[in-house]
């Protein structure tokens, strides 16, 4: 596994995993029901990584460019 600081250009790419998330854990009742555009904000997800507060990882034989956050 290997975890790097998200840069600004990893910003779609971690939207696209939050939104894909959303999709996939919507009808789970243990889920916290996020919407997308409203949690996880653009603004909150910009500003995680602009303060440096946002680590994503990847699985060593992945060939996706991260898998998770």
């Amino acid at each position: 596994m290997i975890f790097r600081k998200a840069e600004k250009e990893d910003f779609y790419k971690i939207r696209s995993l939050y939104w894909n998330l959303i999709d996939q854990e919507q009808n789970d009742p243990s889920f916290p029901h996020w919407k997308k555009g409203i949690h996880p904000s653009g603004e909150m997800i910009q500003n995680s990584i602009d303060t440096g507060q946002l680590y994503p990882y990847k699985e060593l034989a992945s060939q996706s460019d991260f898998d998770r956050f």
